[in-house]
């Protein structure tokens, strides 16, 4: 990352949005969430010697949650941090990543969940992005509190 994108690049977004959501399979309809969430982000090339070229971002979120058969109200709140670099060829980039993220829920007043995401994006040109990552989740409400996935991810851009 040059000075030039440095100085174009947008620091902060805001993002809102509403999602809806149920359980699958044989346990279909047995949970259901309805969430309203805002987040803001924060994105800072990291200007040190050895970590020139890092670009460090921050994302807070809010989720407004309505969950259950009943809906009961409640409200998480989210911070992740993520440093990733970018190499470039003339035919494509590769962006590898590293996230760490915090739940916390107020159903329990308590850090809940843990997120641990290590990956690399693949870009051909402006339009088409593979990517792949393997993700750690601690839950220390879940009956499956360590859990362990890995991702493939196909991202088409419209411009």
């Amino acid at each position: 990352m040059d000075d030039i994108k440095a100085q174009q690049m947008n620091a902060f977004l805001i993002r809102v949005g509403f999602m809806e959501g149920s359980s699958l399979g044989e346990n279909a309809g047995d949970y259901t969430e309805d969430m309203l969430f805002a987040e803001i982000h924060n994105r800072q090339p990291l200007i040190i010697m050895v970590l020139s070229e890092i670009l460090f971002s921050q994302r807070f979120r809010t989720d407004l949650r309505w969950v259950g058969q009943d809906p009961e109200f409640s409200y998480r709140l989210r911070y992740r941090a993520m440093a990733e670099k970018e190499f470039t060829d003339e035919n494509f980039s590769i962006i590898p990543y590293l996230s760490a993220e915090l739940f916390w829920d107020s159903r329990y007043s308590a850090i809940t969940r843990v997120r641990v995401i290590g990956g690399s994006t693949l870009a051909w040109g402006p339009t088409l992005a593979f990517e792949g990552n393997i993700t750690y989740q601690y839950d220390s409400y879940y009956y499956a509190q360590n859990l362990y996935a890995l991702n493939l991810i196909l991202h088409v851009f419209f411009e």
